[in-house]
């Protein structure tokens, strides 16, 4: 790749502060394309993305960014160069997982963001003055109780509540307002109802051609309608036959409102990217908010990504 040419890429980041063990631990997630656009290319596609590259990239920038806080100090300079040395390799990043769709993606990790540090079914005991909860620790995924005041557990979990106005997503490269390359991406359609879509404006311009005739202009009222679907009298309705593929290609999971008992399709991905993401509690699958009453969405069949299987049970599982 052509460094001259400064590809922009698009990423969304979203920001998380908290652990297993409800401890402040900000890091970052980010979903970024495998690729990237500059003036003279509209677009270009990268195969490969070295992790090694990124961890060190990652190292240098942020080592940067704090010396550039905190200024030119000695101890800070100490500070960076033993981190140099201590992480050799760089800073962890953590970039095996892949999105094929970026519309549901972005759909449900907005909804996602809003779960709490803590899930209620972790909290074991409360007596009144202290409360007792479980985490699965990351280093060995043993489960740890601990027990605490009432006081410092309220502390550990609204330390993780955002101020207000402050934005837990962020959006840079292509996907900012700001972009000049937004509107020149038709983003997020799938490529067979385009080529569908192209295909039937030169079928259009061929008839009227060849009869004089507009098929596209009404007969009743004379204004041209707008192209929704193709039917044959053999094979039935092309989009549909296009959902039923894409939907068997990409293998869905059923989650039921534990409120409101409305399910819903998500697909595989999503939901083994948040559950591979989010390690606060690997005993807990990943939760969605309903889109009818906004209540908690549990799998009613899922294989974790951990080795937890996860069955829902709506005698188990009452009403919240």
């Amino acid at each position: 790749m052509n460094k001259k040419e400064e590809f922009i890429p698009g990423i969304v980041t979203v920001i998380h502060t908290f652990g297993r063990d409800l401890k402040w631990n900000p890091h970052v997630h980010m979903m970024v394309t495998e690729g990237g656009t500059d003036n003279c290319t509209e677009w270009r596609h990268i195969r490969y993305i070295s992790y090694d590259a990124l961890r060190k990239r990652w190292q240098k920038l942020l080592l940067d960014e704090l010396a550039y806080l905190v200024g030119n100090e000695r101890e800070a300079r100490i500070l960076k160069n033993k981190l140099y040395k201590k992480n050799d390799k760089g800073f962890y990043v953590h970039a095996k997982t892949e999105i094929k769709s970026a519309k549901i993606a972005a759909k449900y990790i907005g909804r996602y963001v809003g779960r709490p540090a803590i899930a209620e079914s972790r909290i074991l005991k409360y007596d009144g003055k202290n409360v007792t909860y479980k985490y699965t620790r990351h280093e060995d995924n043993k489960v740890v109780i601990e027990t605490v005041n009432v006081y410092e557990f309220i502390k550990k979990v609204i330390i993780h509540i955002q101020e207000k106005n402050f934005k837990m997503i962020r959006y840079f490269g292509i996907y900012t307002r700001r972009s000049k390359k937004r509107n020149s991406f038709i983003k997020m359609l799938d490529e067979k109802i385009i080529k569908i879509r192209k295909s039937v404006a030169k079928w259009e311009y061929r008839i009227l051609a060849a009869f004089g005739v507009d098929p596209c202009k009404c007969p009743n009222c004379s204004t041209t309608m707008r192209f929704n679907d193709i039917v044959y009298s053999k094979y039935g309705s092309m989009r549909e036959y296009l959902r039923k593929r894409i939907v068997e290609e990409n293998e869905e999971i059923l989650y039921i409102c534990l409120q409101c008992k409305n399910k819903e399709n998500i697909p595989k991905e999503v939901v083994e990217y948040f559950d591979e993401m989010d390690q606060s509690n690997i005993d807990e699958p990943p939760c969605f908010a309903s889109e009818r009453c906004g209540g908690v969405m549990r799998p009613q069949k899922y294989n974790g990504v951990y080795g937890k299987n996860i069955n829902y049970n709506s005698k188990k599982h009452r009403e919240i």
